[in-house]
């Protein structure tokens, strides 16, 4: 939401009578902490999706075995006109510390007739009847679990909470939980003091939350009286190391309460089903605009983290774009008695559009000499056109920027198209260093194929970087995403109607054999995928070509879409606990494969002759696991006469599944090499999916291996029986530390640390075709 998560809302509407509401109820979002940890290298792109990654790094602070990198990062895909800036600016965010947070779907979990409260309502999603629906329709309970994000130093990963508070990740990651603010809720939860603690696969523990380190937001819709507080953002507070009494810590400052603003818009429009027509009390507006305020109670800014040897200290100032926002100005990296070791100055100003609205802009930023001399580390500047009002009619189903002048922001006569030329406003267009060398950024719209035809969407991917010395042209990089023989192209998209519109049909007055019929439609500003994504890409592709100066090019090849589409069980449920089918695709949520998607397939390497020089293939197994149900409903029908309605609901789950790298094969077709390499992983099978070994085989016959020993398990929660691996440490087979399980030195179920005893595991046989299971 705002400055990292996209914000993505579901509509509310005043209550029709007494017996239903127009729409299904709000999705809240977390605050826009932004501050992430997970940085990469200077330029890149993001291939499965199209997107520009630009990094620029500071520098970092070291405590034992980790290493904590600072910097800040630029994702290139553009901005949508209710985006707000970060502390660094629009589109760029800082990466350092560590957080967890969350997406609020329905009521929070933790509430007394939240997924995972008091009432455990969470356990009635599996074995659901009429009442369930209806309570969870009329948000008196919570039948769909929130969404939590996790983005850690050495990791990232997110998960939902299964209805006894437990966490269940959803992505493949070895890392566990040791505290659980959550579980077993039936007590409460304090949302001041509840933290979190978490440990990755090298024993690292990560404490995230506390008083000094709890964010809370309340959520308030303009068209309901009251509103939603919750803790939205756990910062990271302490990192400790595994054997040793290192720790890293982190410090916040609390500047007050924030505000952001968001809006939505809808349109009902009645239709008579017969002659007579119902009488339906209490429709909304034709069109209504629904804000959203989202005020961050305790905005949290970083302002320090240290160790026993350094520190790095952030200083910041105040904005104008945000009221009683900061931007940040300095980054200093300090010895731990304040002796100054380097320093960074970042030079802000603002895109200013129409009716004034402003928006943080990253302009340059330098490095400071202990003789306050500056050094340019780089330069950034952006395609002029501004972005307009945040509450502006321009934009395209996803809400990008467009051209649309028709005075409706609504299908079909506004123009709902994307238009590439606003879709870039305010977005990155060069990257200058002290050098003089430039980096140049060129885009284009995002588009599938629907079958028949390539098609437009929204957002931008790159379609050419270049690279400059003094007005020279270094190299320009290609990327190409259609086939370049049909012309089609590879984008796949996750399917649901562009159009935003839902029915409900009303019963009133006349006999049960002649009644009263109207319906009432309700259409949306914006797409089904806009409001309805739960951080997932609506589009990817399934092949990107790199294409060199010199006409040679390398062709990735991803899972997407078409291997793995979303699915959901749509239906219809009426108060007599009557189910009947219902065909069509509505917005309801789907269980969502976003973790099986975007793995790469393949890599081939050809000459500018379109010669194959060389190729390597993945191989996968799926990994599919314990799942979290939940269930999402819409009314269908209303008898107002006989107080009986029908619903369509979707059941639907959050699943445990990736895809595990079992096998990577490498083949060198060129004539002066003749490489034929299969690299194998080994895994445990536990739930935890540890590597155990790495095996390769070389074109010579060589056989090649190296074996992971891990330290023993520490206890884990009741949760989580098998604990959390301590310490990691890869040895090549047979190396020193090494000692033989049938030597008697180490008994099969347990590890001596001190022994550095090898794990034995089952071996995994073959898999048949690209992907298994």
């Amino acid at each position: 939401m705002g400055y990292y998560y996209r914000l993505i809302l579901w509509l509310l509407f005043v209550p029709l009578g007494s017996y239903a509401q127009f729409e299904t109820k709000s999705t809240y979002y977390p605050s826009s902490t932004g501050e992430y940890s997970k940085v990469g290298s200077n330029t890149s792109v993001d291939l499965y999706s199209g997107g520009l990654n630009v990094t620029i790094p500071f520098g970092s602070i070291t405590t034992g075995g980790l290493d904590l990198s600072i910097a800040v990062f630029y994702k290139g895909t553009g901005s949508k006109i209710e985006d707000y800036a970060s502390s660094v600016g629009l589109g760029w965010n800082m990466g350092a510390a560590g957080y967890v947070s969350r997406i609020v779907r329905g009521l929070p979990d933790e509430s007394a007739d939240g997924y995972a409260g008091a009432n455990h309502r969470g356990d009635n999603i599996a074995s659901y009847n009429f009442n369930v629906i209806d309570k969870g329709y009329l948000d008196e309970w919570d039948n769909e679990p929130d969404l939590f994000f996790v983005s850690l130093p050495s990791g990232s990963f997110y998960f939902v909470l299964k209805p006894d508070g437990s966490p269940l990740i959803l992505n493949n990651s070895n890392f566990k939980f040791k505290t659980n603010p959550y579980a077993n809720n039936s007590a409460g939860y304090n949302k001041t003091t509840g933290f979190w603690v978490i440990l990755d696969p090298s024993g690292i523990s990560y404490t995230l939350g506390t008083v000094s380190g709890n964010e809370i937001v309340r959520v308030k819709l303009s068209n309901e009286s009251g509103s939603k507080e919750y803790t939205s953002t756990w910062h990271l507070v302490e990192v400790s190391l595994p054997n040793s009494d290192e720790k890293l810590k982190v410090e916040y400052e609390n500047i007050g309460q924030v505000n952001e603003v968001y809006y939505n818009s809808m349109r009902t429009e009645v239709v008579n089903l017969t002659p007579t027509a119902c009488s339906i009390p209490n429709i909304p507006p034709s069109e209504i605009v629904q804000n959203t305020e989202i005020s961050i109670l305790n905005k949290l800014i970083l302002k320090k983290i240290y160790n026993d040897l350094e520190q790095i200290k952030f200083t910041y100032s105040s904005r104008t774009d945000v009221t009683n926002g900061r931007k940040l100005d300095f980054i200093e990296f300090l010895d731990i008695n304040d002796v100054l070791v380097k320093k960074f100055k970042l030079y802000t100003s603002y895109f200013t559009g129409l009716g004034g609205v402003q928006r943080l802009r990253l302009d340059a930023i330098d490095q400071v000499s202990l003789t306050n001399v500056n050094l340019r580390v780089a330069r950034f500047n952006y395609f002029q056109l501004n972005l307009p009002q945040r509450n502006s009619d321009s934009y395209d189903h996803y809400g990008y920027f467009n051209v649309n002048n028709s005075g409706t922001v609504f299908f079909p006569n506004a123009n709902k198209a994307p238009d590439l030329s606003t879709t870039k406003a305010n977005t990155l267009i060069t990257v200058e260093n002290n050098l003089g060398g430039l980096t140049k950024f060129t885009y284009e719209l995002n588009e599938f194929n629907d079958g028949s035809a390539n098609v437009k969407t929204g957002g931008l991917r790159v379609a050419e970087i270049s690279y400059e010395d003094q007005n020279q042209v270094l190299k320009t990089e290609k990327y190409i995403y259609r086939d370049t023989l049909t012309n089609q192209s590879y984008g796949k998209v996750q399917y649901s109607q562009i159009n935003y519109q839902n029915n409900i049909l009303y019963v009133l007055g006349g006999s049960p054999t002649n009644p009263c019929i109207s319906e009432v439609k309700r259409f949306g500003a914006k797409s089904f995928n806009d409001l309805m994504d739960i951080n997932n890409n609506s589009i990817g592709y399934s092949t990107v070509i790199k294409k060199a100066d010199d006409g040679s090019k390398i062709a990735y090849q991803f899972t997407n879409y078409d291997l793995y589409p979303d699915v959901s069980s749509t239906f219809l449920y009426n108060d007599s606990g009557n189910q009947g089918a219902y065909a069509y695709k509505t917005f309801l949520p789907n269980s969502s494969h976003m973790n099986l998607r975007g793995n790469i397939l393949a890599e081939r390497y050809y000459d500018n002759a379109n010669n194959l020089l060389r190729q390597i293939t993945y191989e996968y197994q799926k990994i599919t696991g314990t799942d979290v149900k939940a269930l999402k409903s819409v009314l269908n029908t209303l008898n107002i006469n006989l107080s009986k309605k029908t619903y369509i609901v979707s059941a639907y789950a959050f699943t445990r599944e990736f895809l595990l790298l079992k096998k990577k094969y490498e083949t060198d077709y060129s004539p002066s090499a003749s490489i034929n390499k299969v690299s194998e992983n080994f895994y445990d099978q536990t739930s935890h999916y540890q590597p155990t070994r790495v095996q390769m085989m070389g074109s010579d016959g060589v056989l090649n291996e190296n074996r992971i020993v891990y330290a023993p398990d520490i206890a884990g929660t009741p949760s989580d029986p098998l604990g959390i691996y301590q310490a990691m440490t890869e040895l090549e087979h047979g190396g020193y530390g090494c000692r033989d399980q049938g030597a008697g030195e180490c008994s099969s179920n347990k590890r001596d640390q001190n022994k550095l005893c090898p794990v034995f595991y089952e071996y995994i046989p073959s898999l048949n075709g690209t992907i298994a299971g």
